[in-house]
């Protein structure tokens, strides 16, 4: 008995140790279970929508991440009103500015040739030396040239004195024949004198008034002067004939002056000949350049006309592109060019300079020609104002050159090149128009995260607390094929004549599966694909959230209004909501802005008042002062007349 009551005991006995146990530690386990209660309510208070622990990040599954169905992920550019430099592309090669063939002028055997193919040549540099230096047939005949030349410009001097000479004795001839008529002059005088004087006398010896000697010594004085005259004559005569030979030897000399000079420069012209001819064994650069092609060797004998080396000068260079014939009618001299070369994606720009007048037979293309300075720009070399090697020169001969060439320029509507698609023989665009937004119909609502999740309303995710989506739901655009007439185009973008409008929205990238009709969504897109698939803040276009920077447009009537919450990032309650509103482009003024907010998630608990104000032409602010929360606003628009436009916009602020 008394066993049995020990065993009795034993399990009262261990309730009364836990009791103890538990009184005596109730203190700390109270605490423990309050802080771990505090602890739970602050995590799930504070946690954001699809933030989860280690164990269900580990356990999501990412492949499950895409958008609802329905909704096709696209790149999408609103149409612009720009100024747009139509241009057509093609690739064209480089060539030279001149390529001169080095022929030899004279027959003589190489001795040396110190370039060679690829080299950089400058100004006067010696490409080839014909013949040695020394002992060279060209120099010897150089020589004797030159010295025919000294001795006949000797020969020309002497015949020079000797004319000097010959001029003297003609002036003294000349001088004599003048003493010699003075003479006869004064002889003349005196008979004259005499011979009426003797007739006067004559009369008198016949009335007997003089005596027959007076009248014969005045005969004698007559024949004295006629003797004198006569003499005089003589002289005259003699003086006259010494003159004339002195004038034909001055003439005479003059001649042979004369062929000595002529001889003298013909022997000059000989020794500049040969001097010309002996400096033919040096052949030189004209002007810098690159070797291109050496022919022939040191030790071959060549001869006048046999091409011995090639060189191009390259300080200029022609890049040149054959253009189509539907082209070539676009292009004028003087249009701008874009080149890029192979050694640099820098792209510079140039002129055309030529057009060539007549197309290749074969190819019926035309060549457009631009010149350019080959140079490189001196910032870019690395030793600047050094030209010592070919990395100076953008281009080398035949190189390969990508050339923008300028067609036109305008100011119109203008799209993406890769918005457009050609169809049925003619070019059409996919425009992006708008959708059923969220009125769209949906069976099922699943989690973005956990796509097992699957609800018949609208509401969280019961494992993340993330918003549910539509499974079934329409975007908030849709595809549209329509026909547009393109106009100027260049390598990025092209002007639309017809068949857009400014600000339609078009789709230019993931747009090989659409078909009419179908939900799209803009998002970013990377060289190949998008470079994220949408969230749900892409899908709700309507909901200002963190994935669009807490930012919308939203079209009501015809008006666009461009809305966004600040501060960025955004705060709660301090946080206002702005409004850009614009028609046909133009700032939108006089509009009256309110409404109401509520909060969607908490039994559509009603917020405050909106009310906008104006604070610069088509600028709007509302002051929300929104806590943390969904919140949503039902905004009024009233212009001056009856008619009300209605928007509404959801805000989630962290």
């Amino acid at each position: 008995m008394i066993a049995n009551k020990t065993n009795e005991s034993a399990p009262e006995t261990q309730r009364n140790s836990v009791f103890a146990l538990l009184s005596k530690n109730i203190v700390p386990l109270l605490t423990l279970a309050i802080v771990a209660g505090a602890c739970f309510a602050v995590v799930q208070y504070y946690k954001k929508p699809g933030q989860m622990s280690v164990m269900e990040s580990q356990a999501m599954d990412m492949s499950a991440m895409v958008p609802p169905k329905g909704s096709m992920p696209v790149a999408i550019a609103r149409v612009s009103r720009e100024n747009i430099d139509g241009s057509v592309t093609y690739t064209g090669t480089a060539l030279a500015y001149e390529d001169e063939d080095i022929f030899p002028r004279i027959e003589a055997r190489i001795v040396q040739m110190p370039v060679y193919p690829g080299q950089k040549v400058s100004k006067g540099q010696l490409l080839v030396q014909l013949d040695a230096p020394q002992n060279s047939e060209y120099l010897a005949r150089m020589d004797e040239a030159q010295f025919e030349a000294q001795a006949s410009e000797h020969d020309a001097g002497i015949a020079k004195e000797e004319f000097k000479k010959n001029e003297y004795q003609l002036k003294a001839a000349e001088a004599a024949e003048s003493g010699a008529q003075s003479a006869v002059a004064e002889a003349q005088a005196s008979v004259d004198y005499w011979q009426p004087e003797l007739r006067r006398e004559a009369e008198l010896l016949k009335k007997q008034v003089i005596s027959q000697q007076e009248y014969d010594n005045e005969d004698s004085q007559l024949k004295g002067a006629q003797a004198k005259l006569a003499l005089a004559k003589s002289q005259l005569t003699e003086a006259g004939s010494r003159k004339m030979a002195a004038q034909a030897d001055v003439e005479m000399t003059m001649h042979h002056v004369a062929h000595r000079y002529a001889m003298s420069k013909q022997a000059n012209a000989k020794a500049q000949s040969a001097q010309i001819i002996e400096s033919y064994r040096q052949i030189v650069a004209s002007s810098e350049g690159v070797i291109t092609k050496r022919l022939v060797s040191p030790g071959v004998v060549v001869s006048p006309g046999m091409l011995i080396m090639k060189l191009a000068h390259i300080r200029k260079i022609r890049l040149q592109a054959e253009l189509a014939n539907s082209d070539i009618d676009k292009i004028q001299v003087g249009a701008p060019v874009y080149y890029q070369s192979s050694k640099s994606s820098e792209v510079r720009e140039a002129k055309v300079t030529s057009i060539f007048p007549a197309a290749d037979p074969s190819t019926r293309t035309f060549i457009v020609e631009a010149m350019i300075t080959n140079l490189q720009p001196q910032q870019t070399l690395a030793k600047p104002g050094v030209l010592s090697n070919l990395d100076h020169y953008q281009f080398l001969p035949g190189q390969y050159v990508i050339m923008r060439i300028v067609t036109g320029s305008a100011n119109g509507l203008v799209i993406p090149n890769k918005a457009i698609v050609w169809k049925e023989g003619g070019a059409k665009v996919w425009k992006a128009v708008g959708g059923q937004n969220d009125k769209g119909a949906a069976s099922k609502y699943t989690c973005l995260m956990h796509p097992e999740i699957h609800e018949d309303k609208p509401g969280k995710c019961p494992k993340c607390g993330m918003e549910l989506v539509a499974q079934e739901k329409s975007g908030p655009l849709s595809a549209e094929l329509v026909d547009v007439k393109l106009g100027l185009s260049n390598a990025e973008k092209t002007q639309v004549l017809s068949g857009l409008n400014e600000n339609d929205q078009v789709i230019y990238e993931g747009q090989e599966d659409l078909q009419p009709g179908m939900p799209v969504v803009a998002t970013d897109w990377g060289k190949s694909a998008p470079e994220k698939l949408p969230d749900a803040a892409d899908l709700n276009s309507n909901r200002l959230a963190a994935g669009n920077s807490f930012s919308s447009t939203q079209t009501v009537a015809d008006l666009v209004l461009q809305l966004k919450m600040t501060p960025t990032p955004l705060k709660a309650d301090n946080n206002e909501l702005q409004i850009s509103v614009e028609q046909n482009g133009k700032a939108f003024s006089g509009i009256n802005i309110s409404g109401t907010s509520s909060m969607p998630d908490m039994m559509a608990m009603a917020g405050p008042a909106l009310q906008a104000r104006e604070i610069a032409p088509g600028q709007y602010v509302i002051k929300c002062n929104f806590s943390s929360g969904l919140w949503k606003a039902d905004l009024h628009l009233t212009q001056s007349g009856p008619e009300e436009q209605h928007l509404a916009v959801e805000i989630e602020v962290p």
